[in-house]
């Protein structure tokens, strides 16, 4: 049931901005208030579309053709506007359309706000090295608000409101072959190694949990924690007897220590990653990583 909710909301997240620009591209504007007005609420709907949709559900590439639509659609939509007979702008229905739109592009403008400001930190990131190679990575889940990262940051556990989840895109931007394939091995991050994204001393492994099937979401994860450069960071959804390393181990920055799996609370392939920051007592403070002093979030890529 949750993955089909997933679907639903990214076809609709995915879907809805090109009918919009698709229907701000058709319709004749009555003026220039009504093409200012209808171009803006378009404007910002496929802002927040282009932000806080996980474009690798269905091509990574998509959210590129949606903003050159956006724009070819502005274009031709004002050279009709200027050849077009100007209705009465104090018409009952011309006042009602643009009083409809104005309220929901106010509606909009805050979410978009809200999803730009995924980008901003307010606590200190750690640097860390990525510990994946050979492709390009995709953050599918990530950022520090809830619109980038709904099930981060609304968990019962704020350890993991900077948490991040990696897959891999393939050579059509999707992180699978498919739109929802029911084979692991479909997944592009599936199987691939998982190196040490720090020098540091392993402190918690779990292994031996089997791989859940696509849509099943299990609870424990294999996973390694690392205390490294003042923090403690979480590697999870490993594939069962694929860890290298043991508790209390020490191990280098770029080792091995894995593979991706689908172990624990999770639907699909990924690699889920966050780091707390030890503070007082038990007491443990959600911190942002950064590769490369770049923070990520949803749809960062990553070129290794």
């Amino acid at each position: 049931m949750l993955i089909l909710k997933i679907w639903v909301a990214v076809l609709l997240s995915s879907v809805l901005p090109f009918l919009a620009i698709g229907w701000s591209w058709k319709r004749n504007a009555r003026n220039k208030l009504d093409w200012v007005v209808t171009l803006s609420l378009v404007g910002a709907f496929s802002l927040l579309a282009f932000i806080a949709t996980p474009w690798a559900m269905t091509s990574y590439y998509l959210r590129y053709i949606l903003v050159a639509l956006l724009v070819l659609a502005a274009f031709f939509s004002f050279r009709k506007v200027r050849k077009a007979h100007i209705e009465n702008p104090s018409s009952v229905g011309h006042k009602l359309a643009i009083a409809v739109k104005a309220t929901l592009l106010l509606a909009l403008v805050p979410l978009d706000i809200v999803a730009l400001s995924t980008y901003f930190y307010p606590a200190q990131s750690v640097e860390l090295t990525f510990p994946l190679s050979d492709g390009a990575y995709y953050v599918i889940q990530g950022g520090s608000n809830v619109i980038t990262s709904p099930f981060h940051r609304t968990g019962p556990d704020n350890r993991e409101d900077y948490a991040i989840d990696i897959v891999k895109l393939n050579w059509a931007g999707n992180r699978a072959t498919g739109v929802l394939p029911l084979q692991l091995s479909s997944y592009a991050i599936y199987g691939e190694t998982v190196h040490s994204p720090c020098s540091g001393q392993v402190i918690e492994v779990v292994d031996g949990l089997p791989d859940n099937p696509i849509g099943g979401i299990g609870d424990i994860s294999n996973h390694i924690v690392i205390r490294c450069k003042g923090v403690r960071v979480s590697l999870a959804h490993m594939r069962s007897g694929s860890l290298s390393i043991r508790d209390g181990q020490f191990i280098e920055e770029g080792q091995p220590i894995g593979k991706v799996g689908n172990a624990g609370h999770t639907s699909e392939p990924h690699l889920h990653m966050h780091a707390v920051r030890d503070v007082t007592g038990s007491s443990l403070e959600p911190t942002p990583i950064s590769f490369n002093e770049r923070v990520l979030s949803l749809n960062s890529i990553i070129m290794r």
